[in-house]
């Protein structure tokens, strides 16, 4: 968890999907315990494309700070998976 919070920090992802609330609600508490909340937090508004498979999980992440996040209206993985290509995709 710690490699994967500096590697947001260091701008290595360009997206993270989301697949459950818990999921957010460990790496929101990790990034605490390492007094990275706010930075984390700023990289994923303003730099990483964050996705989650439904609302939700979208409503953990806007809970945390993260106020850019997108989610599919059919609350699936295959569809999040999809809707997420077709960003990169589409630039």
């Amino acid at each position: 968890m710690q490699s994967f919070l500096e590697k947001i920090l260091q701008g290595f992802y360009h997206g993270v999907l989301f697949t459950s609330a818990y999921q957010v609600s460990y790496l929101f508490k990790r990034a605490k315990d390492m007094g990275l909340h706010r930075e984390v937090v700023r990289s994923m508004n303003r730099e990483v494309f964050v996705f989650a498979v439904g609302r939700t999980t979208a409503k953990k992440l806007f809970e945390n700070g993260v106020l850019r996040v997108h989610y599919p209206e059919r609350e699936r993985l295959s569809q999040a998976i999809r809707e997420l290509q077709r960003v990169f995709e589409d630039g």
